[in-house]
């Protein structure tokens, strides 16, 4: 009987017991078995790449990432149907050490010559490069290191990025280059000519290169996350691709992590996802040739695109893209607590196309066309969140139907700039069902004269507290109400 006990005991700590950890460094080599935290080229030491790692690693094994850069040419697919007392986790040696360069290959800077053209280098194509990402806005050509590049829209939004950012394609030669900051030029051969960002020499910038193309929309891309009960801390995230980190499994939780030159993507059926404490950055694009100053939002780029339901996002950054976060395609039950967005050509947060019921809480968002847009979503509460750049934006397209309408949207303790009615909802808003006017303050700041209206519906609109309040006809055709009975109640903030 006691070794009958004794059996059903082992067997009981069993996968506990065969947990591992692997590591992965940049002088190890994916001939070794990752199992020791040593440098070497066979037997007991740490793996080379990260995706050697993953194809090793089980659901409940860790896989340690030391700090420095990791070159990932290929796709690395993280599959794995773990569960809550079993995850497998991704841990590096935090954000600004561990650099996962995701479907990238790395330039030899040391190789770079300068080109008779003034300010031009010219470098060797690696083995790798996806060539027909030439010319492609939707691959990003990366300059790892940068100090201030500026960016600016004819929506009269600006800023200084800093970190990787993508560099623009060329296609006229590397004579057009000479004088344009932040250029690539790809012969067809075997160079490209390139000037960098801030003046820096090619070793100072260190660059990379689309290694491959043909990621399919949305969820898709160099990093992703097909599996359950998946961890991923501690890094940044560097790709080429449109979609960097791509998500289409449940219970993922993304802590520590910032993601560079391309957006995370959360498709509709993930379920339960948590990001904590994280950065996405710099997914700015100029199209092939487009070296004018407000060429940075003529292209699509987004930060973050979250579809699923029961998510939650703490402490979240998302910085420098033409579109900022999306809560759409039915994404529903998510909590956001802390949230600071800026630098967005056009919408900074876009809540449409059948998302509910999101509470979002202690959020500022500026420096953006739009700092909130809403179109076809309901149950949506915002709580102690100042929005001090331009009007919050409610749009009912004449050719989308809404089933059911944008309803229920409430805003508590919030300071606005002003908020536009848009098309239909010029007509129909002073119908109810929300709740606009506890404690709203709208302010007349300075910093709202940028693309903002205090109020706007139809064509009523008003730039001032005082023109509104004074106003005593409807606020739109058809409109139930006067000014002081309306949706808001203006009032001074203290």
């Amino acid at each position: 009987m006691r070794v009958f006990l004794m059996i059903c005991i082992a067997l009981l700590v069993l996968p506990q017991a065969f947990a591992a950890t692997y590591y992965v460094r940049t002088d190890g080599n994916d001939a070794c078995t990752g199992l020791s935290n040593t440098a070497g080229s066979s037997g007991s030491c740490a793996f080379r790449t990260i995706g050697r790692a993953n194809t090793i690693a089980a659901c409940g094994d860790t896989i340690q990432i030391g700090a420095g850069i990791f070159e990932e040419r290929t796709k690395v697919t993280i599959s794995n149907a773990c569960t809550g007392s079993s995850k497998k986790i991704f841990r590096g040696a935090g954000t600004g050490q561990t650099f996962w360069m995701a479907g990238l290959a790395d330039v030899n800077e040391a190789a770079c010559t300068a080109d008779s053209n003034p300010g031009v280098y010219r470098c060797p194509v690696p083995s790798g490069f996806a060539s027909d990402a030439a010319g492609n806005y939707h691959y990003c050509f990366v300059q790892r290191n940068t100090n201030h590049v500026r960016f600016l829209d004819d929506n009269g939004v600006s800023g200084d990025m800093e970190g990787p950012v993508c560099l623009t394609w060329n296609t006229a030669g590397p004579g057009d280059l000479s004088g344009k900051e932040g250029g690539v030029f790809y012969d067809g051969g075997s160079n490209f000519y390139i000037t960098p960002w801030d003046g820096l020499s090619p070793g100072q910038a260190d660059f990379w290169v689309p290694s491959r193309t043909g990621y399919a929309s949305g969820a898709d891309g160099p990093v992703m996350i097909t599996g359950n009960f998946i961890t991923l801390q501690d890094v940044t995230i560097v790709g080429a691709a449109y979609t960097n980190l791509a998500v289409s499994g449940d219970d993922v939780s993304v802590e520590r992590v910032h993601v560079y030159t391309g957006m995370s993507w959360f498709n509709p059926q993930t379920q339960r996802a948590l990001l904590r404490d994280s950065k996405f950055m710099n997914a700015y694009r100029r199209p092939a040739n487009g070296f004018a100053p407000t060429s940075w939002g003529r292209t699509n780029s987004q930060t973050l695109s979250m579809q699923g339901s029961h998510f939650t996002i703490e402490n979240l950054e998302s910085y420098a893209a033409r579109e900022g976060i999306g809560f759409t395609d039915g994404a529903s039950f998510g909590t956001i607590n802390g949230l600071k967005a800026h630098g967005h050509h056009n919408h900074i947060l876009k809540i449409q196309d059948g998302a509910h019921d999101i509470t979002v809480r202690d959020c500022i968002t500026y420096n953006g066309q739009e700092p909130v847009f809403i179109e076809c979503a309901y149950n949506l509460e915002f709580s102690h969140c100042t929005f001090p750049f331009s009007s919050i934006v409610f749009q009912a397209n004449p050719l989308k139907t809404c089933t059911p309408p944008t309803s229920n949207v409430d805003f508590f303790n919030n300071v606005w700039c002003g908020v536009h009615y848009f098309d239909l909802y010029g007509n129909t808003w002073a119908a109810g069902g929300h709740d606009l006017d506890y404690n709203v303050y709208m302010s007349d700041h300075a910093n709202c004269y940028q693309n903002a209206w205090l109020v706007g519906a139809d064509s009523i609109k008003f730039e001032t507290l005082s023109e509104w309040r004074n106003w005593n006809g409807a606020p739109a055709r058809h409109a139930r109400a006067t000014p002081t009975q309306q949706r808001i109640r203006l009032q001074t903030p203290g």
